[in-house]
């Protein structure tokens, strides 16, 4: 039994990295593989949409994704299943995630519930970040592996591990060069500034030699980013990839008032915590400086993006650091809540829930709006001497004008909370959280074992009617139309489709002239592919609002103009969603889309 008790902590970890791969994965299909998929099959097969312009100027330079399709290839040669290897590497950068966390939260506080407890925070709490970046994604890309990576590395330089630190995040660096980076950057900076040691300088300095072992690998890539370079300006590529291709990563200045709100209220709750936490001076140190340095960059990168505009600062996205700060006040604030919880236990205290409230609230975003200035308000009162009913009435007057506030200044934001979808999330991850909090409380072995199998029938009973699936499926009309194209059209037909339908090529099968989530990431193709886009969009290339005004633009094309855009891309059919309607030959038609024949 003293053999099972201490591999239960580890049971308790692989269910819950388990659970979030089945709640979280989206398969092929699915967001950012859109982008890259095409461009593996192309690896594969030489011939797969050998006239679609995407695929065919990433076939022939050494582009920024060059490590992560190696990396594909090399599992397809020896696992011909790609939508297999998807997942296979999904549920690797998971683990390394999971992890990579219950390792530091164990080293930093030798205490196997805190580790479980900022397991689940990580994996499926909310991501308080900035710029359209999260800790555990939907599937499966470059910067999620790198992120597993990196955060191994960081455990290791806090066991002061410094070669296996480089060795990680050169690795993380190869399979996202400016991830990999920027976060060797600023833990390593961090770290010198905490530990000004002269007599270890040879370590610091064969670690950095180690991390540009790396950095060589890269020379190539270096090397075709500069031969492809246009000299543009900051305000060209601040045009193209911000206002153009993704201005919810690159324009802080763009972002909703509520993101900045709820990522302040985290580093303030992190803040908090870290002077009530046991932890070594230096330790403290070290994560502080970690977040003001991220901080001060993003400064930097708002000064450098949209003020005085810098093309190399609007490349490397600056604000994806904000993970890493993130990451950080997770691990602190779950400590800080297992104290409490075990505090409140002890003394049979009722204030436990209100622990556990703060706890829960941090799986979704919004839901931090209100607990954590009621919890700030709680922890005042608490220090006061006040009596319960006057706490309890404070309270609730504090929640109704917080909730009035955001009703009156949010309301958009605050009406996506009770979004049927986003609720039915919140409730699958409490039935995983709450269970993971009863067994690694309860004391009675045999009480721990009745909510371990309650929870692998959670788990199965969501498995069986849920299925993991290999290959997202978008809605059926847009199935149909794939469906249709794929059987019913040449193979060398090239498409002019909406500009969010990313999902074409790989559903279809077929070439298309461009579309918005497709971007390459040298400075010639961005041109191209920007005109592009503004051909089929009828909105200026400078338009500061270009990302909001695709469709509608798109949708304003003249029959005219259609023609003209097929004779200048070779293309044969256009597709448009209803109710556009033009008096052009109907090849395919459905309640949702009408595709036309242009050629």
């Amino acid at each position: 039994m003293i053999k099972i008790n201490k591999l239960l902590p580890y049971l308790i970890l692989f269910i819950l990295i388990l659970s979030t791969i089945f709640l979280l994965y989206k398969g092929i299909g699915h967001s950012d593989t859109n982008e890259y998929t095409p461009l593996i099959l192309r690896e594969i097969d030489s011939t797969y949409l050998n006239n679609d312009w995407f695929v065919n100027i990433n076939e022939s330079i050494y582009n920024v994704r060059y490590y992560f399709l190696l990396l594909l290839k090399l599992f397809y040669y020896a696992l011909p299943n790609l939508p297999l290897i998807y997942f296979i590497l999904y549920s690797i950068s998971v683990l390394l995630i999971g992890l990579s966390t219950y390792l530091i939260s164990n080293h930093l506080f030798n205490n196997q519930k805190t580790a479980i407890l900022n397991s689940s925070l990580v994996l499926l709490g909310a991501t308080f970040s900035l710029g359209g970046n999260v800790i555990v994604t939907q599937q499966l890309v470059s910067s999620g592996l790198s992120l597993g990576l990196t955060l191994i590395g960081f455990y290791f330089i806090l066991k002061k591990r410094l070669i296996l630190f480089s060795v990680f995040t050169g690795l993380a660096t190869l399979l996202h060069f400016t991830w990999g980076i920027l976060f060797f950057g600023v833990i390593f900076i961090s770290y010198l500034i905490t530990n000004p040691d002269r007599d270890k300088i040879n370590k610091y300095i064969v670690s950095i030699l180690v991390y540009l072992l790396f950095i060589l690998c890269l020379i190539p890539l270096i090397m075709s980013q500069s031969n492809t370079s246009l000299g543009l300006s900051g305000k060209q590529l601040l045009s193209i990839m911000g206002y153009m291709r993704a201005p919810h990563h690159y324009l802080p200045l763009h972002w909703s008032f509520i993101d900045y709100l709820e990522f302040l209220f985290i580093i303030a709750l992190f803040l908090f915590s870290i002077n009530k936490v046991k932890l070594s001076q230096s330790t403290k140190k070290f994560l502080i400086s970690i977040t003001i340095v991220v901080i001060i960059l993003f400064f930097v990168d708002i000064l450098l993006t949209e003020i005085i505009p810098f093309g190399l600062i609007i490349k490397f996205h600056i604000f994806r650091l904000s993970l890493l700060v993130n990451f950080i006040s997770f691990i602190i604030i779950g400590e800080f809540i297992r104290t409490k919880l075990d505090t409140c236990l002890l003394d049979k205290s009722n204030k436990i829930l209100v622990y556990i409230l703060l706890f829960l609230s941090l799986f979704y975003n919004h839901l931090i709006l209100i607990s954590l200035p009621l919890f700030f308000i709680f922890k005042y009162t608490e220090s006061k001497e006040y009596k319960v009913e006057s706490i309890i009435y404070l309270l609730l007057i504090s929640s109704i004008i917080i909730s009035i506030f955001l009703l009156i200044f949010q309301f958009n934001k605050i009406e996506f909370l009770f979004h049927s979808k986003i609720v039915i999330n919140l409730i699958l991850k409490l039935m995983i959280i709450i269970p993971i909090i009863l067994i690694i409380y309860l004391k009675n072995y045999y009480q721990k074992m009745i909510m371990i199998i309650l929870l692998l029938i959670i788990i199965s009973l969501f498995v069986l009617n849920n299925p993991p699936k290999l290959n997202y499926s978008p809605d059926k009309s847009t199935s149909d139309i794939y469906h249709f194209v794929k059987y019913n059209t040449p193979k060398n037909s090239i498409f002019i489709v909406p500009p969010r339908m990313e999902s074409f090529r790989i559903g279809a099968q077929r070439a298309i002239v461009v579309d918005l989530k497709s971007f390459p990431f040298n400075e010639k193709d961005m041109v191209e592919w920007a005109q592009r886009m503004e051909d089929i969009t009828h909105v200026n290339k400078s338009d500061p609002k270009f990302y909001s005004k695709v469709e509608d633009g798109y949708n304003s094309l003249t029959e005219e103009e259609i023609v003209a855009l097929g004779q200048k891309y070779d293309a044969d059919y256009i597709i448009f969603q209803k109710p556009k309607s033009l008096d052009l030959k109907v090849i395919y038609e459905n309640e949702k889309y009408t595709s036309y024949s242009i050629s």
